[in-house]
């Protein structure tokens, strides 16, 4: 084979696994399926399932989405970033979420304070008393990881409500 091939000779190895191909009837110069991951999971039907499993739960994590569908996380991890431009984002933690009639008496609050102070100017500052109340709790609020959520481009950040414990609390009032 050398003389006839020359450098571009095939080798042992190649040699042996023709004959033993030819061996057991395979006419074919084919590869046999390989078993395993296949060469790509990045098809519509997989964004879509993955795009949805993060806006059904916003809390879901890439590798449990991963263990869900049996792919790569870097895969998950590509699909949510780069091509469905989904980001995990921390809420914003509120102290209390208002309703409108409680905006509108605090807004009407604030403004008859401003109409007493274009009254009567700084006379009016001067009868003000100010406080603060500084509450301690003993309880593990929940951590800033745990809280992300998965958010798509353009829509608004998710808040959550400053959650209170109503055991187990010290209150310091200052004025």
């Amino acid at each position: 084979m050398v003389v006839v091939y020359g450098d571009n000779v095939p080798s042992y190895t190649t040699v042996f696994e023709g004959a033993r191909r030819f061996k057991d009837a395979q006419l074919t110069i084919e590869d046999d399926p390989k078993s395993g991951r296949p060469i790509t999971t990045t098809n519509d039907q997989t964004i879509k399932v993955v795009k949805n499993l993060a806006i059904e739960d916003r809390r879901i994590t890439i590798q449990q989405i991963a263990d869900t569908l049996s792919i790569l996380t870097g895969t998950v991890h590509d699909i949510l970033h780069e091509q469905s431009h989904i980001t995990k984002f921390c809420s914003r933690w509120v102290p209390h979420l208002l309703t409108p009639d409680q905006r509108h008496e605090r807004v009407e609050a604030c403004q008859e304070l401003l109409a007493c102070y274009s009254i009567e100017k700084n006379h009016f500052l001067s009868r003000i008393i100010t406080g603060d109340e500084l509450l301690f709790s003993y309880y593990q609020p929940e951590s800033k990881r745990s809280s992300k959520q998965w958010k798509q481009a353009g829509s608004p950040p998710p808040t959550k409500l400053k959650q209170e414990k109503s055991t187990n609390k010290v209150l310091y009032s200052f004025f």
